[in-house]
């Protein structure tokens, strides 16, 4: 070997040597290095962090993960989608069912009314009972069973439907009426009063209501002593109880007394009179015990004779 072509050896030797240094890339991650004769266009591989990766959105990798991410959000709507019919289904389903109740509960009331007809009162209870269950918010159904208790003499049956048929519908008269019958069947006859007054606000046509409110006035009156027949003439007069109570009159009426005697006069002794009480007051309050023939008032001694021809 020639001097110059040691030299020459040497020198690029020292150029390969020099390369190795100025890369600083490990075998793995560095390229294949270049000769001396393009050196100079070796370039490092850009360095991406790990925080921000960049992906080939043309890998296989990718394609499955994208397919993945939909087929998941697919199978999410869709289970979406599922759930929502299933609601509809229920609420639907719910509505049908709930049509079908009141139907059936209207086919027994049928039932019910003609066995109450019929004066099957336990059998119309029955029925009454099954329609309320088919729809327990028909105030019809306990007004209809609350009749029934009524007939069998069943008051607090009878008051407890009536009730609860006032509780869904405030504003329907006939369920007052009930509650102030199944009060008279307890002989709570002032509260009976007060539910047929009820009755009246609502419904000032209904004469049966006149004519309970009427008779719970007498039963109370009856109560407090006085006859059945004084009862209504008081009342004719003062139309309340509180009236009658507080009037003259009637306590003269609740002291008097028949006192038969010879012969064909009957002849009656009424105490306790004032002067607030007229001739014509103990006519009209006496006359249905007969044909009045004479009436003579003593003031001074706080009491009146009537004397009839025929009692």
């Amino acid at each position: 070997m020639s001097e110059s072509d040691s030299e020459d050896e040497m020198e690029e030797e020292e150029q390969w040597t020099a390369v190795l240094p100025r890369n600083k890339c490990s075998p793995k991650s560095a390229p294949a290095l270049r000769t001396k004769e393009n050196k100079s266009n070796c370039q490092l591989p850009h360095r991406i962090s790990e925080e921000e990766p960049e992906w080939d959105v043309s890998s296989a990798f990718v394609a499955n993960a994208a397919n993945h991410i939909k087929l998941k959000g697919g199978k999410n709507r869709a289970m979406q989608i599922s759930r929502e019919n299933k609601e509809n289904e229920a609420r639907g389903s719910q509505v049908d069912t709930t049509e079908e109740m009141r139907r059936r509960g209207q086919t027994l009331t049928v039932q019910g009314i003609e066995m109450f007809e019929q004066g099957q009162y336990s059998q119309a209870v029955d029925r009454f009972t099954e329609a309320i269950h088919c729809d327990p918010k028909d105030h019809r159904f306990y007004g209809n069973r609350s009749y029934c208790y009524w007939c069998l003499e069943q008051y607090s049956s009878a008051l407890a439907d009536a009730q609860k048929s006032i509780q869904l519908a405030p504003n329907w008269p006939k369920g007052y009426f009930r509650k102030g019958s199944a009060l008279m069947g307890l002989k709570r006859y002032s509260e009976a009063e007060k539910a047929m007054e009820q009755v009246l606000k609502l419904d000032q046509d209904c004469k049966e209501a006149s004519s309970k409110l009427l008779t719970s006035r007498v039963l109370q009156l009856m109560e407090l002593g006085f006859e059945e027949r004084q009862s209504k003439v008081l009342l004719e007069k003062f139309t309340t109880v509180q009236a009658v109570i507080a009037a003259s009159e009637a306590q003269v009426v609740k002291h008097t007394s028949l006192q038969d005697q010879s012969g064909k006069c009957r002849s009656l002794w009424v105490g306790n009179i004032t002067f607030e009480v007229t001739e014509k007051d103990l006519v009209d309050l006496f006359k249905t015990f007969g044909e009045i023939e004479s009436i003579k008032v003593l003031y001074e001694r706080y009491c009146a004779f009537i004397n009839f021809k025929n009692a």
